[in-house]
């Protein structure tokens, strides 16, 4: 096992219309490569879904090509989010986009938070459209846009200005490619989707499907213990089976994000129960998470003994672009049963621990390329006990998808600040109370207080969301850790105090 970890940035310009810069390096053993390549037949053997390709028919790729790209943060296909959360993250990857490409929102546009991410990064703004100005009920923007003839032509315009298109969603679901199908009929011009085909992309979001995966290319023991249940009798079976192992369980819907979807669960009220009173205690519990018989459900332990939550974050390639890119180490802050995202900040652990995160990262994301699996991808684990062991890696889950530590890293790197000399942290805070403060007196007000505290102009705190709507999301970027974590806090207290 060869390990390298970059001290100098390495751009991969010809992949995205971002840099993409490697942080860590891992070369794989032969045995290793033999055994993701045996295991990729395997699957696709499994899931005879993964070798369709009936987006290609329709003049649809995956990957980049030099042509505009059309930004969509749309949350509405994971499990459990409501309207309000999905709208509340729209803006998230504005700072991605730049002059000349395309970005969709639902309703209503916010100029004044488009005009403040434009005065940031020193660049025009896309274009921005509202999807559905008059919205009433909960639609995938996909589907707006498809549905309103007047902005689908100018989607159509953009391809045949620009003679092609990237779609760079949040998540490549279904209805992303066929909106992309649609404007490639209609523009007759080449459109890619920056992310994995929907079969595979439906796949590597599932929890299961992961958690089984990773089991059977790593190990049992890199796992918490899981079981994969689809009726009430398997769900007492299961946590029959489980309450032995862990002072707690989870149970989760596999397609659900930041802890929406999770039930966690004192174990110790469980023992010895029947199973008629193990299904009143736990049943209306899993109503309220969405959960029915006949659907999937996955019942595991809940590690108890975590020490850090790090997640790695990666780039795929297209293969005939070469090795999957590490591009970031972190640890993760979470809050609640859920296990809900609050920030993250460039992890710190010993060079075993982080090799052996980045090798077996490395295994994964080279798996999923060989079934297809392009762009961005992030892996979650955790650390279990006090000591810095290989041995206590569990993988959590794969985020197969943009998410609260990619889009940050990207825009960091964008800005062309990722170097060692500055850290970067990222802050998410949901107020219960919307924030009237206009996004101008919050600079204003941040400004004076990074002049006070003695900031440099090139340590900055940028909102990558409309701080309106009561999430705050923040990067800062200065000289140490603890000044970036200092930096977040202005930020915050920027917006929320009187």
């Amino acid at each position: 096992m060869q390990i390298k970890h970059d001290s100098e940035t390495d751009q991969f310009a010809s992949m995205a219309p971002w840099p993409i810069v490697a942080s860590h390096r891992a070369r794989l053993q032969h045995t290793d490569l033999l055994k993701i390549s045996d295991l990729c037949a395997c699957l696709r053997k499994e899931h005879p879904e993964l070798r369709s390709n009936w987006f290609a028919e329709l003049g649809v790729q995956t990957g980049w090509q030099n042509a505009p790209c059309l930004y969509i943060e749309d949350h509405r296909s994971i499990t459990r989010m409501s309207e309000k959360g999905s709208q509340n993250f729209e803006y998230r990857m504005l700072g991605l986009s730049g002059p000349g490409d395309g970005f969709l929102v639902s309703a209503p546009r916010v100029p004044e938070f488009e005009a403040y991410m434009s005065r940031m990064l020193g660049t025009e703004s896309p274009r921005v459209w509202a999807a559905a100005p008059k919205r009433h009920k909960r639609r995938r923007l996909t589907d707006d846009a498809r549905s309103n003839k007047s902005l689908l032509a100018d989607l159509v315009r953009l391809a045949e200005r620009g003679r092609g298109l990237n779609i760079v969603p949040y998540i490549a679901s279904g209805d992303v490619w066929i909106l992309a199908s649609a404007i490639a009929k209609a523009s007759a011009q080449p459109v890619s989707v920056l992310g994995p085909p929907p079969a595979l992309s439906t796949l590597a979001n599932d929890k299961l499907w992961f958690s089984q995966t990773v089991s059977r290319l790593i190990g049992s023991n890199s796992i918490p213990l899981t079981r994969e249940i689809h009726s009430m009798t398997q769900l007492v079976r299961a946590i029959q089976d489980l309450v032995s192992h862990s002072s707690r369980l989870v149970l989760k819907l596999p397609s659900s994000a930041g802890g929406l979807g999770n039930l966690n669960l004192n174990a110790a009220p469980f023992r010895g129960l029947r199973p008629r009173d193990m299904l009143t205690k736990v049943r209306r519990q899993l109503s309220e998470i969405g959960w029915r018989a006949g659907d999937k459900l996955l019942v595991g332990v809940w590690d108890t003994n975590v020490r850090i939550s790090p997640s790695v974050q990666i780039w795929i390639p297209e293969p005939s672009g070469g090795d999957v890119i590490i591009e970031g180490l972190f640890t993760q802050q979470v809050e609640g049963e859920e296990g809900a995202f609050i920030g993250a900040e460039r992890a710190e652990l010993q060079p075993d621990l982080v090799d052996a995160l980045i090798y077996q990262a490395k295994q994964i994301a080279t798996l999923f390329q060989s079934l297809g699996y392009v762009g961005r991808l992030s892996l979650d684990a955790v650390i279990l006990s006090d000591r810095d062991s290989p041995e206590n890696i569990h993988w959590i889950e794969a985020n197969a998808r943009w998410g609260g530590v990619s889009i940050p890293l990207t825009l960091a790197n964008k800005l062309n600040r990722w170097q060692p000399s500055y850290q970067l942290v990222i802050t998410q805070f949901l107020s219960n109370e919307k924030i009237h403060r206009s996004i101008e007196s919050i600079e204003t007000r941040l400004r004076a207080q990074k002049s006070e505290a003695g900031f440099s102009t090139s340590e900055i705190a940028i909102f990558l969301v409309p701080p309106r709507t009561g999430l705050i999301l923040v990067i800062s970027l200065a000289r140490t850790t603890q000044r970036a974590r200092d930096l977040a806090e202005m930020a915050l207290n920027a917006c929320l105090s009187h």
